[in-house]
């Protein structure tokens, strides 16, 4: 049993923010690292387009960089919780703000090689804005006025 501000805890919270920063931040950095260098290194290196397939294969040719827009994407979604523990109208907010920025964003662009997928990505982005506007109401009152900012994400994404 490990007890919060032991020696035994302060060891495991020293571990953890070691191996968060290699693996979660070293390798969000790799690949934005692969994604800067890949029309230089693409053309030169049939190695270098093996190695970060996953980043580029799925996306046109002009768009090869739409794997790190989709991973910092997912980072932001998964830091509202963690920014805002308390407050479900400004992870709300948060979370309408990413989504309407990766709705502009992606309809803007189209990423996807598919007709199919960019359309279908759109619909999904667009789904869950309506779907967290329409739950805004059933968020307990705060103490704190976030009306304003409700209205403008409310008014921003309608």
């Amino acid at each position: 049993e490990v007890v919060c501000g032991s020696e035994d805890h302060k060891v495991m919270v020293g571990f953890a923010i070691v191996f968060t920063l290699l693996y979660g931040v070293g390798f969000f950095a790799v690949c934005l690292w692969a994604n800067i260098v890949a029309p230089m290194r693409a053309a030169v290196s049939s190695q270098f387009s093996v190695c970060f397939r996953f980043l580029f294969y799925r996306f046109r040719v002009q768009n090869w960089y739409w794997g790190s827009v989709l991973m910092l994407r997912s980072v932001l979604i998964a830091l509202v919780p963690i920014v805002s523990p308390d407050s479900g109208k400004a992870q709300l907010v948060m979370f309408l703000t990413v989504a309407t920025i990766c709705l502009v964003l992606q309809s803007s662009t189209l990423p996807w090689k598919s007709y199919l997928l960019n359309h279908l990505d759109t619909m999904v982005l667009f789904s869950l804005i309506v779907i967290s506007v329409s739950c805004m109401v059933y968020v307990e009152p705060e103490h704190t006025n976030t009306t304003p900012y409700v209205v403008i994400v409310m008014t921003a994404t309608l």
